[in-house]
């Protein structure tokens, strides 16, 4: 998901990378042990993480747990996160098992990736920028009147 366009790509190779944003947009990371996640990773919380000023940020989801519990480190989330965070991140029910983090599509109650909801999360991406555009041009208009 972090790949780069690179200097000469093929015409599929730009469309998986368009593709991408959308994708991130519908998914969602189902947390196992949280070694595959950033707790930076905006897609496995409601909300990004807001962080404590001076807080390390640069920490695997799985650092937050408590690995012979299976637990969250409550201490450690709470000195970590901002309180919306501290909510969201208790709230996420971890795997009494250790199992290996799961991108889910977070579109559709299956979980699983679908065309269908794929497209309804880029039409819905499209409204927000084209609503985002809108405004701007509204605003140039306004203030060149001025």
């Amino acid at each position: 998901m972090e790949a780069e366009l690179g200097h000469n790509p093929s015409f599929v190779w730009r469309s998986l990378l368009a593709a991408r944003e959308f994708i991130r947009e519908g998914s969602t990371w189902k947390i196992g042990n949280g070694q595959s996640v950033e707790v930076s990773d905006k897609t496995w919380l409601p909300q990004p993480p807001l962080f404590k000023p001076g807080a390390n940020t640069k920490m695997k989801v799985g650092d937050l747990i408590d690995q012979q519990t299976m637990q969250w480190n409550r201490s450690l989330i709470q000195a970590t996160f901002m309180q919306p965070t501290q909510t969201a991140i208790l709230r996420t029910q971890l795997s009494n098992i250790r199992a290996r983090d799961k991108l889910c599509w977070k579109e559709n109650k299956t979980q699983h990736f679908t065309i269908k909801t794929a497209y309804q999360v880029a039409l819905r991406m499209q409204r927000e920028t084209g609503a985002e555009h809108s405004s701007v041009r509204d605003d140039k208009r306004f203030w060149s009147r001025i």
